[in-house]
């Protein structure tokens, strides 16, 4: 289980990374999330149900959240669920569900397909190219961000620097990271 933790921070990072491109969204940073959820002494596993506590903290009208799980039968596969839910109400405005494999094409397919679906239950504006920007040359590029939001995140900040530039080292280039 361990060695598949960094699914879920990977996922939510690629979804977020799509999400900020689409026209019509503002997105707030999901460390920026926790910190506010955290300082209001909010539990994260019942947020959803406490839709009062997360919009007097949350500057948001929307949320979005899921789960990953790996295939106990196989592996090498995830399933994610996602749903946007409004931040008042906890009316559940948009949801969905992919599996598909747990290398960096399958996080990729899963991130666009959530991406895709929610933001058209968002009625939120995209094209095709939007979708398929934002992507991270290696599966360790993606390993190497969440382990340095990891350790951002618990004031880590040497370990966190150090993590942030193996991304960026093995990028390639590109844009994400």
């Amino acid at each position: 289980a361990a060695e598949t933790a960094w699914l879920g921070p990977a996922v939510a990072e690629l979804l977020q990374a799509k999400m900020q491109l689409f026209g019509g969204a503002r997105v707030l940073e999901r460390t920026r999330v926790r910190v506010l959820v955290r300082e209001a002494k909010i539990d994260p596993a019942a947020a959803g149900d406490n839709s009062a506590a997360l919009a007097a903290v949350i500057p948001a009208e929307v949320l979005i959240a899921g789960s990953v799980s790996v295939d106990p039968k196989e592996e090498r596969r995830i399933r994610v669920q996602a749903r946007a839910f409004e931040t008042e109400t906890a009316k559940i405005i948009s949801e969905a569900t992919f599996s598909d494999t747990a290398d960096l094409a399958g996080l990729l397919q899963i991130a666009e397909q959530l991406a895709r679906t929610l933001a058209d239950g968002l009625r939120l504006a995209y094209t095709q190219e939007q979708l398929a920007y934002a992507e991270p040359a290696k599966i360790d590029t993606l390993k190497f961000l969440v382990a340095g939001e990891g350790h951002l995140a618990s004031g880590r900040h040497r370990e966190a620097i150090a993590s942030f530039q193996k991304a960026l080292d093995g990028n390639e280039g590109r844009y994400y990271a």
